[in-house]
């Protein structure tokens, strides 16, 4: 869910993102979201790669490539991700 909508997902769980005027990485954002990832970099690769590659349910992108703040929060779903997010918060299971 945060990969289809950062924002929204921030609210509904109590997360301020921090303005960022210069940039940063989705990275940053992800970490900020989920603060027990801090220091397992190669477990959310490893995820987030198996969820574009694999699962075909976000895109293939670079979670370390710099970017404007607003850019890092734009959602990375694919439409299979954006109708799965939809499934499974329509059944309650999100």
């Amino acid at each position: 869910m945060f990969f289809n909508d950062p924002i929204a997902w921030g609210t509904t769980h109590g997360v301020s993102f921090t303005d960022s005027p210069i940039g940063c990485a989705i990275e940053h954002r992800l970490v900020e979201a989920f603060p027990e990832l801090k220091g397992k970099q190669d477990m959310y690769m490893q995820i987030t790669k198996e969820l574009a590659t694999n699962m075909g349910l976000i895109g293939n992108f670079s979670l370390q490539t710099m970017m404007t703040g607003p850019g890092t929060l734009t959602s990375r779903t694919t439409s299979l991700g954006k109708n799965f997010a939809t499934f499974i918060t329509d059944q309650g299971i999100a």
